[in-house]
């Protein structure tokens, strides 16, 4: 897991998007799985534009999942799944926006 630089960000000619296990703002950075489970809230996954601050982009999809789960191994499970849904949501969107545009 790295910051990617402004630089690079500033030159590229395409947008970069990062999947995040949590709803962000909640829990950014490393180990939010495990931080989200511990504290009980924003359960779920989100896409958003990188920038050079961590996980501070423009959201652009969130998935949440249903809460309560018992166990951190059952959670992970689901946030996993939920990612695979967000992505498959988000490349759908954004295919349908280039079609249109």
């Amino acid at each position: 897991m790295k910051i990617v630089p402004e630089l690079f960000l500033s030159e590229i000619k395409a947008e970069c998007f990062n999947l995040h296990p949590s709803i962000l703002p909640d829990f950014p950075g490393l180990n939010s799985i495990e931080k989200t489970f511990e504290m009980k809230k924003s359960m779920g996954c989100t896409i958003h534009k990188v920038s050079s601050v961590v996980d501070a982009g423009a959201v652009y999809l969130q998935k949440r999942i249903k809460f309560p789960l018992e166990t951190l191994n059952e959670f992970e499970k689901q946030v996993h799944q939920a990612e695979q849904d967000a992505v498959s949501k988000f490349c759908n969107l954004r295919l349908n926006q280039v079609e249109a545009g």
